[in-house]
């Protein structure tokens, strides 16, 4: 199922905001917003970054042709780096999780990742999104435990997402909504065994990624 179709971003922001997740809710992404930051610069502070050498980059810049500020372009041409950036946030143990991408080709590497500071590495991911490079599949879980999404990416596109989380006693509840022109749609849920609360957002590429640009924005985290 390709999404190159997408909602345009007036109708998706008339989506959101007719949603009752999101109606009158803080943003605890707020502070951690990038039209705050010149274009063409490095994005800074709360985030903390990691970039090295003209391969790799990460800096506050829209698509083409797109209205909004509010945007990070993350390239990773390096076949040996990793880049990420990653900002905190007071501890919540259920919300939702919204972020609009735009990738220039399929080819793109992504991570976006809901962790729990105070985990070992090995457990911290309490949820997980990735798009794998030269695929176009996306797959959502924890801790490399992550199932396919019915949604693919399939050229130059823009895609919506909410991710809807909750720490139960059952584990951890992942429902994932895409927005498209016809609204808000649940497209995969889940729940994964490891239930925790989380306080840092992570977006990261991946080692032996060669082919890795997109662009992130419109973040929002939203508690429920």
């Amino acid at each position: 199922m390709s999404t190159k179709k997408l909602t345009p971003f007036v109708l998706i922001l008339t989506a959101l905001a007719s949603s009752p997740l999101v109606a009158n809710a803080e943003n605890l992404l707020q502070p951690a917003g990038f039209d705050s930051t010149q274009p063409g610069s490095e994005i800074g502070e709360p985030w903390r970054i990691r970039t090295r050498g003209e391969h790799t980059a990460i800096v506050a810049k829209a698509p083409d042709g797109d209205a909004s500020k509010d945007w990070a372009y993350i390239k990773d041409l390096d076949g040996v780096e990793k880049v990420y950036m990653q900002t905190d946030f007071s501890p919540i143990s259920s919300g939702v999780l919204s972020f609009r991408l735009f990738f220039p080709n399929p080819d793109a590497t992504v991570g976006i990742y809901l962790r729990n500071s105070e985990l070992d590495k090995s457990a911290c991911n309490i949820v997980e999104f990735k798009s794998l490079e030269g695929s176009g599949n996306i797959y959502v879980g924890a801790n490399g435990n992550r199932q396919r999404l019915p949604v693919k990416i399939s050229g130059p596109e823009y895609m919506q997402f909410d991710i809807e989380f909750s720490a139960t006693d059952a584990g951890e509840k992942i429902d994932v909504y895409i927005i498209d022109t016809s609204g808000r749609h649940l497209i995969h849920s889940t729940t994964e065994p490891t239930a925790h609360p989380v306080d840092t957002v992570m977006i990261t590429t991946d080692t032996k990624t060669e082919l890795t640009e997109f662009y992130v924005g419109q973040l929002a985290l939203n508690r429920s």
